[in-house]
């Protein structure tokens, strides 16, 4: 993925590469933030201190379904799963993870993403 270093970002390797960077991308940017695309990005943050019930859950997949498709058409959104400290102890707490099984054409790409109060 990109990195940061000396004021500019690293150029990723590889096509795999590039589409993850962009996963996350789009997965941490909170709405309104991007000039010019108010509606890009999924807000997860906005889910933060919700409960992490199904129904949260079944919310938190349809907008990154929803995302995918408008931002990211080129990705099929084939899974989303979400892990709390509560099933995973590295998991931070309060938070989320988010784990992501897209397809890329016929390239599987997996996506895992972790949301800390912070």
């Amino acid at each position: 993925p990109a990195t940061a270093s000396l004021g500019y970002l690293e150029p990723t390797s590889d096509v795999v590469s590039a589409l993850e960077s962009n996963c996350r991308s789009l997965l941490l940017t909170n709405r309104g933030e991007r000039v010019m695309h108010h509606d890009f990005g999924c807000s997860l943050n906005d889910f933060l201190f919700e409960p992490m019930v199904p129904a949260t859950f079944s919310r938190m997949a349809a907008r990154i379904t929803q995302q995918f498709s408008q931002w990211l058409p080129y990705l099929s959104v084939d899974a989303a799963y979400f892990v709390t400290s509560d099933q995973d102890p590295s998991v931070p707490d309060p938070g989320f993870q988010v784990q992501l099984s897209l397809l890329y054409g016929n390239v599987p790409i997996s996506v895992i993403q972790t949301f800390p109060v912070s």
